[in-house]
């Protein structure tokens, strides 16, 4: 049973950032896979047993949870850092990311190490092979668009 979290992320001042820059209600975004709840925030990639209490829960189409596990793993493993580079350029790109689409080029988006919560979740359920944005290829994930993803229904 997999499930991603959204969270509103309090005060903090990368949420509040995050939900400035993005124009969106959402600060924060995790996955609940395999008793685990895992997400990329400060210092780093962290899993943490059981479900983190969200704001709200969505479900994704099945998925191949075996892969998806396997490259959260790792990324646990590998203890992947939390990248403020790509978060800081992050706002500045995000408002051109149409931009940035059209010439096929993300910046930052492989160039850095580290990982942001949007994209860390976004790579994890590609991992389990589902693409939730088909058309956009590489393109900024926030965690305000996993509110609106089609292929994604809200837990009654």
């Amino acid at each position: 049973m997999t499930r991603i979290l959204l969270y509103r992320a309090g005060g903090d001042i990368i949420g509040k950032l995050i939900r400035y820059f993005t124009e969106s209600e959402w600060g924060h975004v995790a996955i609940y896979v395999g008793g685990y709840t895992y997400e990329s925030t400060w210092p780093g990639v962290r899993k943490t047993p059981g479900m983190i209490a969200a704001d709200m829960v969505l479900i994704p189409p099945p998925l191949n949870e075996p892969n998806m596990l396997d490259w959260l793993e790792a990324r646990v493993s590998a203890k992947m850092r939390y990248n403020w580079l790509r978060l800081i350029a992050f706002m500045f790109i995000y408002p051109l990311r149409w931009f940035f689409n059209k010439l096929n080029w993300v910046p930052f988006s492989a160039a850095i190490f580290g990982e942001v919560c949007s994209s860390f979740v976004d790579e994890a359920i590609r991992a389990g092979g589902v693409d939730l944005w088909p058309y956009r290829g590489e393109d900024a994930t926030v965690p305000g668009d996993f509110a609106g993803c089609p292929y994604l229904k809200p837990e009654a």
